[in-house]
């Protein structure tokens, strides 16, 4: 991605720019991340600076969905290992999002305490870890329910 929010696609082999994807409006992409599912390998999510987060399809060129309920910048997303519905990303906002591909919708939000900058899934799919500013790492199961959501905290010794 590139500060316009357009993402790139290359050809590592020739080292060329093979496909451009350009949002309505231009924000900074700030993560980008390819779907690990067998059937769906085209797909890319892009989290951007205004918070917007777009699902593209790279082999057919064109915007899933998009959705905007970061109010600052995405920092990171990371599609299920083992879920190819579900998406989850993180903000500066202190919110967790986690949307449905399937049926383009976000289906829960949940508020953390600071902002949040760094997100990845454990291989079984059932928990995620994610990081903050202040240097803290959350560990969400989530296989509770939402009251239980967060079940762990490392905070870093360096604080």
């Amino acid at each position: 991605g590139n500060e316009h929010g357009e993402l790139l696609l290359h050809d590592v082999s020739k080292g060329t720019c093979v496909t451009k994807f350009v949002p309505n409006s231009p924000s900074t992409v700030k993560a980008v991340q390819f779907s690990p599912h067998p059937k769906r390998t085209s797909w890319a999510v892009s989290g951007h600076a205004d918070g917007r987060v777009i699902l593209w399809d790279v082999q057919e060129q064109t915007m899933k969905f998009h959705f905007q309920e970061h109010k600052a910048q995405c920092s990171a997303l990371c599609f299920s290992p083992v879920n190819p519905q579900l998406l989850v990303s993180v903000g500066i906002d202190k919110k967790v999002v986690f949307a449905d591909v399937d049926i383009r919708k976000v289906v829960k939000e949940v508020p953390l305490e600071a902002p949040l900058t760094a997100l990845s899934f454990l291989e079984d799919g059932k928990t995620i870890a994610v990081g903050s500013s202040i240097g803290s790492i959350l560990f969400l199961d989530l296989s509770r329910d939402k009251q239980s959501l967060v079940s762990q905290r490392l905070d870093s010794a360096h604080s």
